[in-house]
């Protein structure tokens, strides 16, 4: 009897919480700029040199915290001349371009409650961290016209070994950003945020077999990241009720 207490108890909140999850699902779309960070360019934060495009699904579980899953595409280039510092041994220029494509998982938490009963707030900033895969396309140009790029031989052509690379990694999210609330269902957003990847060649570039110095720096990145600066819009879906938490 027990167990027909807690099966019917565990399938009524599960009931309730779809039906709650329904009321307070939201879609949306962004774009903006995409900007790398490696061992190119270790300095200039904010360096935008692509575009990012993406869609998002997420569930408001209160006027403050979300989770939602996130599809991304971006696309960073560069060129060695761009940068004030390079590692010692890029024996010669060369451009690259790479495309991302990004899925993530994103936990986001609004400062300001706009959707309760009664709130008059339309503005509120917020913060979003998570954790996702990236897989990435590198193209290099080292004087032969822009090509996949397959092994860092193509830009450190002294190199004894064939150093292939894996082109996916995990990647952490995070930034912060701005929302403007419409209407009840449409939101205005903007955001910027950072993607630390765990893997070094999206520049088809790595840090590795050079010199260190005696203070254990190479004086380049471990690892690379980029930027998306977006805008958007989303839409959620509200019960003819009214949005109650």
């Amino acid at each position: 009897m027990r167990r027909i207490k807690l099966l019917f108890s565990l399938s009524l909140f599960i009931f309730q919480f779809s039906q709650v999850s329904a009321q307070r699902a939201e879609i949306g779309m962004n774009e903006g700029a995409a900007g790398y960070i490696g061992e190119l360019n270790p300095d200039q934060i904010f360096n935008p040199s692509g575009i990012n495009v993406g869609l998002f699904g997420r569930l408001n579980f209160d006027p403050h915290w979300s989770v939602g899953m996130h599809l991304n595409y971006g696309n960073v280039q560069g060129e060695t001349y761009d940068f004030r510092e390079k590692p010692f041994d890029i024996t010669h220029e060369y451009k690259f371009s790479t495309r991302l494509y990004e899925v993530s998982m994103i936990a986001q938490f609004n400062f300001i409650d706009m959707y309760s009963p009664g709130k008059k707030a339309r503005w509120s900033p917020y913060l979003f961290a998570g954790l996702g895969g990236l897989y990435f396309t590198p193209r290099v140009d080292s004087g032969n016209g822009m090509m996949p790029a397959e092994s860092e031989n193509q830009v450190k052509p002294r190199m004894d070994s064939y150093n292939n690379y894996k082109n996916y990694g995990i990647v952490i999210p995070a930034g912060m950003g701005l929302k403007y609330k419409q209407t009840e269902n449409w939101t205005w957003h903007g955001s910027f945020g950072y993607r630390h990847v765990f893997n070094e060649y999206l520049d088809v570039y790595s840090n590795k077999n050079l010199y260190v110095s005696a203070s254990g720096d190479s004086g380049v990145r471990k690892r690379d990241a980029y930027l998306f600066v977006n805008i958007g819009i989303s839409y959620t879906f509200v019960s003819p009720k009214c949005f109650t938490f």
